[in-house]
């Protein structure tokens, strides 16, 4: 908008949801299925799109007439995509009005919310205080800003080191309403990989809400199959990654698996390395919680770890160059494979892959 300094940072993500049609108004929750009335809830004549609840609602109407702003209402020939009509706004108003009417097109979506879900009525004359005294506020703060030479936040942000992503995430809790979502991944180039706004409709904890939006940000695609405990994630990272625990373990780009209670099981694209050797892990369980202990099954030997290990993540390292794990997994199942010197053996029992090896080597699998 160019005004961006001058309109709440709440008030910038709203219009950019509504400039993406993503807004969730009644006609849209009905369109993704939600069995909901979906008519406007101050005349309930017409249904509740974008257009309707910002614009043409005879509520929304007396609102920009009366505001400073002295918007007319539009001949229904003339209604066109709430778009075309923010752009026409914006294009024939003049800096100040130009924030002023991206906040009281906020007051109008506020003052709606406050009518369905606390049964309170807003008047017009309220909305358009408001959104003055917020504006002027706004104005104010940014002059100080300006004044100080504060670095603006597009500006302080580090790329960081190649190979790394960075994720940058944001909460907002509304009460008895639910809590947004926000994040970003940008590359060591500050190239735009992934981002998420999303809107949960329960409340959370901040600290909770913002982990949330790392996870949903940081993996491009998860699954999860509640019956069955079935689940399948893709890492948003083109290549696999290694973590330093007590020992190295290696992330696919793809993982799944089955959840249960202490236990994953039937998994796949996870391995751990031992000396030279990188054995697929099966399974990892927690067999008794006091134990302090956890297990990864190999397939020949379970491997046994401290859970301090776990409790902190730890950095994960893309491969870099040709080494992109492709060859990695010693045990495939049925299939087993060893990388000896440079030779492949496959397909052959263990007692044979155990005579290739030498004594070290045995006890890497022992």
């Amino acid at each position: 908008m160019g005004v961006e300094s001058e309109v709440p940072p709440k008030i910038q993500i709203f219009v950019w949801k509504v400039v993406r049609g993503i807004l969730p108004t009644r006609a849209a929750l009905r369109r993704r299925g939600m069995d909901v009335d979906s008519s406007c809830v101050r005349c309930g004549f017409h249904s509740e799109t974008i257009e309707h609840v910002l614009r043409d609602c005879s509520w929304t109407e007396f609102m920009w007439a009366t505001s400073p702003l002295r918007l007319q209402p539009m001949d229904a020939r003339e209604r066109g995509d709430i778009t075309e009509w923010i752009e026409h706004v914006m294009t024939n108003g003049e800096k100040e009005s130009q924030s002023l009417f991206a906040i009281l097109m906020w007051m109008a979506w506020h003052a709606r919310n406050m009518k369905i879900f606390q049964q309170k009525e807003i008047q017009h004359q309220w909305c358009i205080r408001t959104a003055l005294k917020m504006h002027d506020e706004q104005v104010k703060a940014a002059e100080r800003e300006r004044s100080r030479n504060f670095p603006r936040a597009a500006d302080v942000w580090q790329k960081p080191d190649a190979p790394w992503v960075k994720i940058n995430t944001d909460a907002s809790i509304v009460g008895g309403v639910g809590t947004g979502l926000g994040a970003i991944v940008r590359n060591s180039e500050g190239q735009h990989l992934n981002s998420l706004v999303q809107f949960r409709p329960e409340e959370m904890e901040v600290d909770i809400a913002e982990a949330l939006a790392c996870k949903e940000g940081g993996i491009s695609d998860f699954a999860l199959d509640l019956a069955s405990g079935r689940f399948e994630l893709r890492l948003l990272y083109p290549s696999p990654c290694d973590a330093k625990f007590e020992t190295h373990v290696r992330y696919q780009c793809n993982i799944t698996g089955s959840v249960s209670y202490g236990k994953i099981a039937n998994l796949s694209g996870v391995a751990a390395q031992e000396l030279f050797l990188w054995l697929s892990v099966k399974a990892i369980e927690v067999d008794v919680p006091s134990s302090g202990l956890i297990y990864f099954d190999v397939g020949v030997v379970f491997k046994q770890f401290s859970l301090s290990f776990f409790e902190t993540p730890k950095d994960c390292d893309a491969l870099k160059g040709g080494d992109r794990g492709d060859d990695v997994v010693v045990l495939f199942d049925d299939r087993r494979l060893h990388r000896d010197r440079g030779r492949i053996v496959e397909n052959h029992p263990e007692e044979f892959v155990r005579k290739s090896l030498t004594d070290d080597e045995q006890r890497a699998v022992s």
